[in-house]
């Protein structure tokens, strides 16, 4: 845990208890600051343990307001605002408080900007991405303890920034930023800013998808000649963020490429690193059969991870032993069981098309458990993978609307309903080989808490059902 001094005996407004918000107010209180704290799910907020005895004595102290009403608050006192990620700044609608603090140009600021402010001269690595980023996040931190530096991992994967602890000038900061955290900050700058694809995501909280993509883009604001941009450009739109860059931006710039070796980047052909970094010097080194790390997305995660550990001063040797030593990441096409020729795999992290595209490319004779709360175009995209299935079954919200896909293009699909009697539908059919998939390609809450309550779920009931 991190304190934060910068506020000491001032007040300041906190919006959000959840991941990061938590670990922002003990941080905050631990430094001396008057906090009023506002949740609007209130009764989900969970204080335990010593944190919960800080927040109670200074309440008792009245250092923390929970919940007051906006007309309670003397706007006047505020010396800054500090959101958290779920909080709208502008679309739909700004957050009361935001729009107040606004009118009264009061600082609006997050936990992450705080961490920068606070640990001044740790190194900080942040990747963004619609998808991989929590994947390439991890394997950096793996690759960087392997190599015995000091790393604190966080941010978006679920860790507070303001949780971490403090580090100095040995240390290294690797944050997971999503769109919501990097709208929120102002002078933070990245050392090393990894960029790994760009499709249409969240757009419920962001006006239209350039207003995604601008918010994205502001990981590579405040870099300077010494620091880098590792930039993926197998596509046109982050080929276009990689010129963009390359003409106007300050920083170094890395491309990395799962399509083409690439010119002073890193790219994976076929199982091989093709380290290009060094002009006029290619190095290659083979990383065929990484069961943990199947797919060409994630060929694109261990590229964008080679390259920040190279730049960060890992040995090419060295890397590469530990991206083969990485165990995965739970919820991210994880490995749960091997029953014979029978795999159960665990993507419930796949909530929308293009992640659950990644899961599908991956594997073959597929026993897909698909379905939830459906985020985007719907399942038809995906119809040039359908000859990879050989059975869908349906649960959730989204179960009618994507059964009417396959009945058009004849594949076969149960409509089970729940998790598990989609479980209980695969052991009673007596499969020996495959792979069961959970990628729902949906958001979980219409039966889940969240995605990792789905995993975990999923987990429980397989080794329950096939560990004889």
């Amino acid at each position: 845990m991190i304190p934060i001094n910068k506020f000491r005996y001032q007040e300041v407004i906190l919006l959000g208890l959840g991941r990061s918000g938590l670990p922002a107010l003990h941080s905050l209180l631990c430094g001396k600051t008057k906090v009023i704290a506002i949740d609007d799910n209130l009764q989900n907020v969970n204080i335990g343990g010593l944190a919960g005895m800080l927040h109670q004595q200074a309440i008792s102290e009245r250092n923390l307001i929970v919940n007051p009403s906006i007309d309670q608050i003397n706007f006047k006192n505020i010396s800054a605002v500090i959101a958290s990620p779920g909080i709208p700044l502008t679309y739909p609608k700004p957050h009361p408080i935001i729009e107040k603090a606004k009118q009264l140009n009061i600082p609006i600021t997050s936990d992450i900007e705080l961490l920068y402010e606070t640990c001044t001269k740790s190194k900080y690595i942040a990747i963004t991405g619609t998808n991989g980023k929590s994947t390439t996040t991890v394997l950096i931190g793996h690759i960087l303890k392997y190599a015995k530096q000091v790393v604190q991992v966080g941010g978006n994967i679920g860790v507070g920034a303001l949780q971490l602890e403090p580090l100095d000038s040995n240390g290294i900061y690797v944050l997971e930023t999503s769109s919501f955290q990097l709208a929120l900050l102002n002078k933070v700058k990245f050392d090393i800013a990894v960029f790994l694809n760009l499709t249409p995501d969240h757009l419920d909280r962001h006006r239209d998808f350039d207003s995604y993509k601008a918010a994205k883009l502001k990981i590579f604001e405040n870099q300077k000649s010494d620091d880098y941009a590792i930039v993926s450009i197998d596509t046109l739109e982050m080929q276009k963020i990689f010129d963009y860059l390359a003409k106007y931006g300050k920083q170094k710039i890395i491309p990395l490429s799962i399509q083409k070796i690439t010119e002073n980047g890193v790219s994976i052909i076929d199982g091989v690193i093709y380290d290009n970094i060094t002009p006029n010097v290619q190095k290659e080194f083979e990383i065929k059969e990484l069961k943990r790390l199947p797919g060409e997305h994630n060929a694109q995660n261990i590229a964008a991870a080679y390259a920040a550990a190279k730049i960060n001063g890992v040995k090419e040797e060295i890397i590469v032993e530990a991206i083969k030593s990485f165990k995965g990441l739970e919820h991210r096409i994880e490995l749960v069981l091997e029953k014979g020729e029978l795999k159960f795999i665990n993507d419930s992290k796949g909530t929308n098309t293009d992640a659950t595209q990644n899961a599908l490319k991956a594997f073959n004779n597929i026993y897909w458990i698909a379905g939830g709360i459906s985020k985007d175009q719907g399942i038809e995209c995906l119809s040039h993978l359908f000859d990879r299935l050989k059975h869908v079954y349906l649960i959730g919200a989204a179960a009618p609307k994507f059964a009417e896909v396959f009945k058009k293009y004849n594949i076969p699909y149960t409509c089970a309903g729940t998790l598990k009697k989609s479980l209980e539908l695969i052991k009673e059919s007596n499969i020996n080989s495959g792979v069961v998939l959970l990628s729902p390609a949906c958001a979980s809450l219409d039966q889940w808490k969240d995605y990792e309550q789905r995993g975990n779920s999923f987990k429980e009931i397989v080794k329950e059902m096939w560990n004889d």
